[in-house]
């Protein structure tokens, strides 16, 4: 069993299963590291090595632009709460015609370096995806009173399909990483939020400015994540809204 499955499983979030990479590309865009999903909600993991040089106030701010870039609509984000180490953001994408998106972010520094992202993900009303970080954090980040819950070994009530599981394959960040080390080197001072900050953004949403979102697309065409042809339509998407 993967480092996912045993480590957010004992969350309780209701439906948990462990999510393939292609469907998980259909649902984010992306494949992430690792994917999951429960009852009306969706998350990735994602891992970054010591190559990682942006700050992780930068790293935050190019995730909210990145959204905004794609959101094609009205995209409103604010901090949950910054506890020491880490960072916690959220975000809502509201389309003419379609359902909202709410999307919550916790990102970590790694002892080696890099960051530790976790991202979760619901449409519609954001309370699947908000009980879904406030059952998460007390478990990836106990309190030294309060030691995170175990698995409970596999039976009946399990709530894990690991069929055709495969582990992880952390390769491309430059060095081996085992299972284990997916959680176990967070940064020490990371601990269990005050339950009492679960709750709806503390800073007021802002709306990302038109520089920003151009900045953000011409990162993404630097780092050959879209083509020129992408970015230049995006672009045009972006002005066309003025």
């Amino acid at each position: 069993m993967s480092a996912v499955a045993g480590t957010i499983a004992p969350a309780g979030i209701p439906g948990f299963r462990l999510v393939s990479a292609d469907d998980a590309k259909k649902t984010a865009g992306r494949p992430g590291d690792a994917a999951w999903a429960g009852d009306g909600v969706f998350g990735l993991v994602e891992v970054s090595n010591a190559s990682e040089k942006r700050s992780i106030d930068e790293l935050a701010a190019s995730i909210t632009s990145e959204d905004a870039t794609v959101c094609g609509g009205e995209f409103l984000t604010g901090l949950t709460g910054t506890e020491k180490g880490m960072k916690r953001v959220y975000s809502v994408c509201r389309r003419k015609g379609a359902s909202p998106i709410n999307l919550f972010y916790v990102i970590v520094p790694r002892l080696g370096g890099g960051y530790l992202q976790l991202s979760i993900r619901s449409e519609g009303a954001d309370v699947p995806a908000r009980r879904a970080e406030a059952k998460l954090l007390p478990v990836l980040f106990p309190s030294e009173d309060q030691p995170a819950p175990r698995a409970s070994a596999p039976g009946a009530d399990s709530v894990l399909d690991t069929t055709g599981l495969k582990p992880l394959d952390f390769s491309k960040f430059g060095r081996p990483v085992d299972d284990g080390e997916l959680f176990d080197d967070l940064i020490p001072e990371t601990k269990k939020p005050d339950p009492a900050a679960v709750g709806p953004p503390r800073t007021p949403p802002t709306t990302p400015s038109i520089e920003s979102r151009l900045a953000a697309i011409k990162d993404l065409l630097d780092r050959k994540v879209i083509t020129q042809q992408e970015h230049d339509e995006r672009r045009r998407a972006i002005l066309g809204s003025l």
